[in-house]
């Protein structure tokens, strides 16, 4: 798939919310040594950092502006967090900069793991133990902020385990 970034369109076939361009010159303002790589490396992680946005956030304001664009922004009858209207032919400056954080994280992580597994229990004598681990997309506070008042987050922050304990003898 080619590198195609949201232009303001409503494009079906954007995969990027930000350019290489945007992502470099962020980065290069704020020292940020760790994003380095061929242009086709770095695209690629602004493609991944991309689909985390859009699998992690639920956008809170407005409506796509083309029901057919791939991408949740443009938006029409949108407004930013202070409620000033933002135009219906741009991708929000924090977005793309949501996308650039994530974006050098993404040319060492992985932003949306598959967990192998879900469950497991163990039996001891009369007692049953079964752990559910609470497996969730990784969090990032500076992209949470970011995107505070244009978009609410889809995924479960709880870090704790669940233990259920059950007694075998019981019917």
């Amino acid at each position: 798939m080619a590198f195609t970034v949201e232009d303001g369109s409503g494009l079906e076939s954007a995969n990027a919310y930000a350019t290489l361009e945007f992502v470099n010159d962020y980065h290069s303002d704020r020292g940020t040594a760790a994003w380095t790589g061929t242009d086709d490396f770095r695209q690629s992680a602004i493609i991944r950092a991309t689909e985390y946005i859009e699998a992690a956030y639920r956008w809170q304001t407005g409506a796509k502006t083309n029901p057919r664009q791939r991408l949740g922004w443009p938006r029409e009858d949108a407004e930013d967090r202070e409620g000033a209207p933002i135009a219906n032919d741009v991708v929000p400056l924090v977005v793309q900069e949501a996308t650039a954080e994530l974006a050098v994280r993404a040319l060492t992580e992985d932003l949306l793991p598959s967990f192998d597994r879900i469950t497991s229990s163990e039996t001891i004598g009369p007692l049953s133990v079964s752990y559910f681990d609470n497996k969730t997309l990784p969090r990032f506070p500076i992209v949470d902020g970011k995107l505070y008042g244009l978009a609410e987050l889809m995924i479960d922050d709880s870090d704790k385990d669940v233990v259920r304990f059950t007694d075998v003898w019981r019917t």
